[in-house]
């Protein structure tokens, strides 16, 4: 989750600075601050830190209890594939997708940089010299970005996988749950109920299937970014 908020930082960045937003310059950032995070780690003075296993622990949990884990685990593992051959299988069509995310995306792919939207009337009265327009462009760029870097990481444009990190974040959003469940006292079993409860929500699962616009990941996203760095894009 983090890296997904993290990489269009990046990306905003090497735009700034006059470079392209392409795979090899953001993926050399995040190489480095993930090797500087991992030595920093190895080289600082170990901290005590005590923190208690999960309660109750899985060797009391019973054998019918382990049998329903598993068939939950295995629901939710058959949801994942279903999705993730949702976003393989499907074209990008969704109206949001298509008419105002997936435009962004497009120009800056082709162009490696993070180029200006404007209205529809300001790219009229400019003849669209440097500019380019949608139906929205104002829409918040991180989403954009996220499938620039897809489309970079694979090689060329494709419409259905670089909606992948919709994927990844939904799978991220249940181990975090689970963890969180289980960090607080909550056994194994009942954890995984609920965990399936919020992975099974049709609103989640719609905005998998059908990469709109994730309104739960982009918006806190967007406002995190617009403090961190205001571009006036």
């Amino acid at each position: 989750m983090l890296g997904l908020l993290v990489v269009p930082v990046f990306m905003r960045l090497l735009d700034a600075c006059g470079l392209p937003i392409t795979f090899a310059y953001a993926g050399s950032i995040t190489a480095i601050f993930v090797t500087g995070g991992l030595v920093a780690n190895i080289v600082r003075s170990p901290i005590p830190i005590s923190i208690s296993p999960p309660t109750p622990a899985w060797d009391t949990v019973t054998v019918w209890q382990k049998v329903f884990f598993g068939l939950l685990c295995a629901v939710i593992g058959a949801r994942l594939i279903s999705l993730g051959l949702e976003i393989i299988w499907r074209p990008l069509f969704p109206w949001d997708a298509s008419m105002h995310w997936a435009t962004k995306t497009k120009v800056w792919f082709d162009s490696y940089s993070i180029n200006t939207f404007v209205d529809n009337d300001l790219w009229l009265k400019m003849g669209g010299k440097g500019v380019f327009t949608d139906h929205h462009p104002g829409y918040p760029i991180t989403i954009p970005l996220l499938q620039v870097w897809i489309n970079s990481a694979i090689g060329h444009w494709d419409e259905s996988l670089m909606n992948l990190p919709w994927l990844l974040c939904f799978m991220a959003l249940g181990l975090m749950f689970y963890s969180q469940a289980r960090a607080a006292g909550v056994s194994a079993t009942v954890a995984m109920v609920f965990t399936y409860f919020l992975l099974s929500m049709p609103l989640i699962n719609t905005h998998v299937a059908l990469p709109v616009t994730l309104i739960y990941f982009s918006v806190p996203a967007t406002r995190a970014q617009s403090w961190l760095f205001t571009t006036g894009r």
